[in-house]
């Protein structure tokens, strides 16, 4: 219920980012392939799309890729997922204020940030915590729901005759409310802020 899976829902949302706050970013998301244990998560952008595989069983819903930073309005980062550990979202059951749990990602990418240009491969790993449950207003309405906070790990090895790791940490709310899912999300990173904030649902 905190992500409803259906082959006939749609999501629109909105997104801005705090060094850009006049450009609103525009996308809607769609679910195919739909089957008992997994779907595809169809994101289209104004001038790309966005294909996700999630996975659903005792522990809840996965997504097997961790997608691309640029996807959640942080640009200067190309991320590609070799492996993933742990689970994206609970079971219903479990959405109570306190809970925690993990999920990670092993990746090759690149960076692009503050003149740096570095490419190689790392993990993120992703601290997740029900911290409240509160109301929200967004484009879509007022919504009932739960705020995850989480903190994203990123640990790069540049590729090179000298690699040394570099790390990156990123917090992020996302609020969901049941039978709708993600209503609202905050990524944040040095000054940096994208905010995602839904715009439309239908079942």
């Amino acid at each position: 219920p905190f992500h409803p899976v259906s082959s006939t829902a749609q999501w629109k949302y909105q997104t801005t980012s705090s060094d850009a706050p006049s450009a609103v970013g525009n996308y809607t998301v769609t679910l195919t392939d739909v089957t008992g244990n997994a779907f595809t998560e169809h994101r289209v952008f104004d001038t790309a799309s966005v294909d996700t595989s999630w996975t659903c069983d005792a522990n809840g819903l996965t997504s097997t890729q961790f997608g691309n930073l640029n996807v959640h309005g942080l640009t200067g980062f190309q991320l590609n997922t070799t492996q993933n550990t742990g689970t994206t979202l609970p079971p219903a059951d479990q959405w109570t204020i306190g809970k925690t749990w993990t999920n990670g990602y092993s990746i090759q990418g690149q960076v692009q940030q503050n003149g740096l240009n570095l490419s190689g491969t790392g993990t993120i790993n992703i601290q997740n915590k029900i911290a409240s449950q509160e109301q929200v207003t967004v484009p879509a309405g007022t919504f009932n729901a739960f705020r995850v906070d989480s903190t994203v790990t990123l640990n790069l090895t540049p590729s090179g005759s000298i690699p040394v790791p570099i790390t990156l940490t990123l917090n992020q709310s996302s609020w969901y409310a049941q039978n709708t899912g993600l209503v609202k999300s905050t990524l944040n990173m040095n000054s940096q802020t994208a905010t995602t904030e839904l715009v439309s649902y239908q079942p």
